[in-house]
């Protein structure tokens, strides 16, 4: 295709699922779209993005042509779910809360594909001659193999994302926070919120149908902290052991002859940006504590 200004459509459902750069992320990558142009093309489904979002953003500040790549195979908002999913799961330097997030939508936009598929003349269940087991058993399964967890695991991120999705509209706030890994939830706060979801859920369509001309309230995630700097700033406190115990495990290992250079070179950068965030969290902390 042409290279130029193309013009695409962005739904924020594909755009939320792409993990956000750091603002120094996003500088240097629009200094090397400025400095070289736009390589890569922007990955698209029926005229709209779902790979290259940062990219057409520069671009069209910038105005620097870029080409675009339809990507096949795609016929419905669900499959172009579990492309993303699968594309960002193939991409280092995801958090753990973003790694979940996509693992646990791909299942359940798996699911859904399957079930479209299922009322078109498929069984519900796996193709296997030897065993026949439920879609939804089969999909965790093929899931848990490919990224090596539990299927307990898949499914209880399935829950985690439908409750993410929840926040997302209730509470961006708290939503970009626990995204972006500062905040954390144990597995019974994530259980306890999906399960209140689904209870809220049920009393809103009960309500719905005996009430139909009555305002309908709207639903929000019940027992979860609004968003504060103090959790933020305690969240970073608690946050930062796990960083040290990970150096100090890397520490331990004396020899470092067989780490590839890519590796260390990588490895440089990333505590150079840490060094310089920490000597500027610790500056701004000792001005605070002047003021007080």
């Amino acid at each position: 295709m042409e290279k130029k200004l193309y013009t695409l459509e962005i739904k924020e459902k594909f755009k939320n699922l792409i993990p956000p750069l750091t603002s120094l992320e996003y500088e240097q990558l629009e200094e090397n779209i400025i400095k070289n142009g736009c390589r890569e093309p922007i990955c698209i489904w029926n005229e709209t993005i779902i790979d290259g979002h940062n990219r057409y953003e520069i671009c069209h500040k910038n105005e620097i042509p870029f080409f675009i790549q339809e990507v096949p195979d795609i016929r419905t908002d669900e499959e172009a779910v579990v492309w993303i999913c699968a594309n960002q799961l193939g991409r280092r330097n995801l958090s753990e809360e973003s790694r979940k997030m996509l693992i646990g939508e791909r299942y359940n936009a798996e699911l859904i594909v399957n079930a479209k598929k299922n009322n078109h003349g498929h069984n519900q269940y796996s193709v296997n001659k030897e065993i026949r087991k439920p879609a939804s058993h089969a999909t965790a399964e093929k899931i848990a193999k490919e990224y090596n967890i539990s299927e307990a695991s898949v499914r209880r991120y399935a829950q985690y994302s439908k409750v993410m999705n929840t926040m997302s509209e209730t509470n961006p706030e708290l939503f970009k926070q626990i995204k972006d890994g500062y905040l954390k939830f144990t597995r019974e706060e994530i259980s306890k919120m999906a399960f209140e979801q689904k209870t809220q859920n049920n009393n809103n369509s009960r309500h719905k149908r005996s009430n139909a001309g009555r305002h309908k309230k709207k639903f929000q995630i019940k027992e979860v902290p609004e968003y504060s700097p103090n959790v933020e700033f305690d969240s970073l406190a608690h946050t930062i052991p796990s960083w040290q115990r990970s150096i100090d495990r890397v520490l331990s290992n004396k020899d470092i002859t067989n780490i590839s250079y890519e590796v260390k070179t990588h490895l440089k950068t990333e505590l150079e940006k840490i060094k310089f965030s920490i000597e500027t969290m610790l500056c701004a902390l000792e001005e605070k504590d002047e003021r007080i």
